[in-house]
C-alpha cells in the first residue's frame, strides 16, 4: 500500500510542481481508498505545507508582496468566513452555478486561452480584485471544499504562467499553515499519520521536482491546456455531486 500511495505522491506533486495547484485533487479521492478522510486530509495538509515551503523560498526575489498580500489575506479570511456567509444559497445550486463556470474556463483554457506575456500593472484596482477573488475562493473551499477555483481562474485569465505558479504558492502556503495549525490543534497527527507523511516526503520532493523542470520547457498556450484539463475533474464533481 505505501509503495502506491509513494507513486500516488510523485504524480500529485509533478502537477504541483508544474501548475502551482492540483495535488490534493490526486491525494485525498485515491488516498481514501486505502485510508480514513481523517487521516487523508491531514496527510494532504502537511505535505503541501511542505511542498510549498521550497516554491515560496526559491521565488521569494520574484514575488510583488503588494500582490501576494492581497490574496493571501483575502483567502484567509474567506476560509475563516466560508462556512457561515454561504449557507444563504443551497449547497447543491452553489455548486450547480460554479461547476457551468468552471467547465466553460476548461473549454476557453483547452481551446487555447489568452497568449499572456505581461502580468497587469498592479494598480489599486487590481489589487482590489485579488482581494475579492481570493475572498471568494475561501468562501468557497470552507463552505463545500471545492479549491481556490475563482482565484485560480482569475490568474490563469490575467497573468503569464511564472506569475500564475507563484501567487498560488504564497497563497496555498498561508492556507497549508493555517490547516495544519487546525488538525494539529484537533489531535490528527497521530504516530502512524505522521510515520506515513514522513514515508512521503521524498516521493513528494521527486514530484516536485520533475514537475518544475517540466515547467520551465512549457510554453503558454499548453500551460493553459494543462490548467484546463486538470480543472475538469473537480468541475465534473461539483456538477455531479
Amino acid at each position: 500500500m505505501l509503495s502506491f500511495l509513494a507513486i500516488t505522491t510523485v504524480i500529485a506533486f509533478f502537477i504541483k510542481g508544474l501548475s502551482g495547484f492540483g495535488p490534493a485533487l490526486v491525494i485525498i479521492p485515491v488516498f481514501g481508498f486505502f485510508l480514513p478522510f481523517t487521516e487523508v486530509v491531514p496527510i494532504s495538509g502537511a505535505l503541501l505545507l511542505l511542498s510549498n515551503l521550497p516554491l515560496a523560498f526559491k521565488s521569494w526575489g520574484s514575488i510583488r508582496k503588494r500582490s501576494f498580500l492581497p490574496a493571501a489575506i483575502g483567502f484567509g479570511l474567506g476560509v475563516t468566513m466560508g462556512g457561515r456567509l454561504l449557507v444563504i444559497l443551497p449547497e447543491s445550486v452553489l455548486k450547480h452555478i460554479l461547476g457551468f463556470a468552471l467547465i466553460g474556463f476548461c473549454v476557453y483554457q483547452l481551446w487555447g486561452g489568452r497568449n499572456i506575456t505581461q502580468r497587469p500593472d498592479l494598480t489599486p484596482v487590481e489589487q482590489a480584485r485579488l482581494l475579492f477573488f481570493a475572498v471568494a475562493s475561501g468562501l468557497i473551499v470552507g463552505a463545500v471544499g471545492a479549491g481556490a477555483l475563482p482565484l485560480i481562474v482569475y490568474l490563469g485569465l490575467r497573468y503569464p504562467k511564472e506569475n500564475f505558479r507563484i501567487l498560488l504558492t504564497y497563497v496555498f502556503l498561508v492556507g497549508s499553515c493555517a490547516q495544519v495549525a487546525v488538525y494539529s490543534a484537533q489531535h490528527l497527527y497521530q504516530p502512524h499519520v505522521i510515520s506515513t507523511t514522513l514515508w512521503l516526503i521524498i516521493p513528494m520532493f521527486l514530484g516536485l521536482w520533475l514537475g518544475s523542470l517540466a515547467f520551465g520547457k512549457v510554453q503558454q498556450k499548453l500551460f493553459n491546456r494543462v490548467v484546463g484539463v486538470l480543472l475538469i475533474l473537480p468541475a465534473i464533481n461539483l456538477l455531479f455531486s
